[in-house]
């Protein structure tokens, strides 16, 4: 995500290229290209430290690009506007670009001016994105004090970060969006100014951050809502969110193939109808066991003939 910044950004300037996360549908990209970015972050940093390699010239750096380097990268581009805010991003940019105009750059020049727009120190974030391998996990606690938003990093703390979380109230037409919290996330603990009691709370809702999420709810919740969210972003969040804990052991074949037929069923957004056929057909093909593959092969093949 470095080299994609500097490159799209800074003129590309040779700089450093790092294995640092970037996110579950941001940066324009489709939740099926996500959910792999993350699941690669997640194996190729698990015990390892940052590999930086110089880049001597720019044939170089046009071959460091990957499948993880554009998505992450986008990510990594999408939190970044987020967290400095929208408005306060084009001003610095504008900034960036006039001071500049015919110059050659850096990455901290680009830091500097999005820091004097927003009023935000940028240099943790800098350092916890761009110079820090792995992915964050954040997790959604409800008790008696309200909501609370639990984070780690790699290594500890979760990155400096601003997420969505999304309150829903559930009808007979399914669940509708009644409060909307963004959440600045400085330390391992951050309150989520919402309301409690909630049909359903939504965890990097909008898809704001790149980052792995875990529901208060826990996942039999997030199987039986995610068709009934009103839009292909949230129901890409909530199958990224099962995906990634099918890759952990946290949820079986059988969750992940049901969560993405039911989600397939109400769809709306033509692009994302075959990369979630493709994950229902592996999840029951390769993911499944012996005694429940032919059900769920058989439940992805009836999904495929409505279609």
């Amino acid at each position: 995500n470095l080299n994609f910044i500097n490159n799209d950004v800074t003129g590309g300037n040779p700089a450093p290229v790092s294995g640092a996360p970037g996110v579950t549908i941001g940066g324009g990209e489709s939740s099926d290209t996500k959910e792999r970015v993350e699941n690669n972050d997640i194996l190729d940093s698990s015990g390892s430290a940052l590999t930086v390699n110089p880049i001597p010239n720019s044939l170089d750096n046009a071959a460091t690009f990957d499948a993880i380097t554009y998505p992450k990268g986008a990510a990594v581009l999408r939190q970044l506007v987020t967290y400095v805010g929208e408005d306060n991003f084009i001003t610095g940019m504008r900034t960036y670009f006039a001071r500049h105009a015919w110059g050659t750059t850096t990455l901290q020049d680009l830091i500097d001016a999005l820091a004097e727009a927003s009023g935000r120190d940028l240099q943790a974030w800098r350092a916890g994105w761009l110079d820090t391998a792995g992915t964050d996990r954040l997790t959604l606690e409800a008790g008696a004090d309200g909501l609370v938003l639990a984070g780690r990093g790699p290594d500890g703390p979760p990155r400096p970060q601003v997420l969505g979380v999304g309150a829903y109230s559930r009808s007979g037409s399914g669940l509708t969006r009644t409060a909307f919290a963004e959440v600045d996330v400085q330390g391992p603990r951050t309150r989520v100014t919402l309301p409690t009691g909630a049909d359903f709370y939504l965890v990097n809702d909008e898809d704001l951050t790149f980052a792995s999420t875990r529901p208060a709810g826990g996942l039999a919740e997030l199987v039986t809502s995610a068709a009934e969210l009103p839009t292909a972003v949230s129901r890409g969040v909530v199958v990224a969110t099962v995906w990634d804990m099918l890759t952990t052991g946290e949820a079986t074949a059988d969750d992940a193939v049901r969560c993405l037929t039911s989600v397939l069923a109400a769809e709306t957004s033509d692009t994302v109808i075959e990369p979630y056929l493709r994950r229902a057909g592996d999840a029951a093909e390769f993911w499944a066991g012996d005694h429940d593959r032919p059900e769920l092969l058989a439940l992805v093949f009836a999904t495929c003939a409505r279609l």
